[in-house]
């Protein structure tokens, strides 16, 4: 064994649509295994400096943080994330011309539930 923790990231996205080529990523509440209990919010209204004048789809910055977020962990727990947050957060890096999200490991709660049930 190498010694290496696994990290994981519990992550859920909030839109202001569900089409990535419209929507702009309002927040990311995430827990990170790093800080087991502490619940963070990556908000567009502190992220965006045009927010507050009325420019409110430039989602690039909280996109940004939260791609550094998803590569700085092993694992990612997101409802729906499957189907939703990840190719959400894929999208909107492309559309800013940041740096592809790799391929993570992923746990979604809901893609478990309709494969059992």
């Amino acid at each position: 064994m190498s010694g290496h923790l696994i990290s994981t990231l519990v992550l859920d996205l909030e839109t202001t649509d569900l089409d990535a080529d419209r929507a702009v990523i309002l927040c990311a509440s995430y827990e990170s295994s790093d800080e087991p209990g502490k619940v963070r919010t990556i908000r567009q209204d502190e992220t965006n400096p045009q927010w507050a004048r009325g420019r409110r789809g430039d989602d690039k910055e909280l996109v940004k943080q939260v791609c550094k977020l998803v590569r700085n962990h092993d694992i990612i727990v997101a409802h729906n994330g499957s189907r939703f947050d990840i190719p959400m957060l894929r999208t909107r890096a492309i559309r800013w011309g940041l740096a592809p999200l790799k391929d993570v490991k992923l746990v979604d709660p809901c893609s478990i539930a309709w494969r059992k049930f």
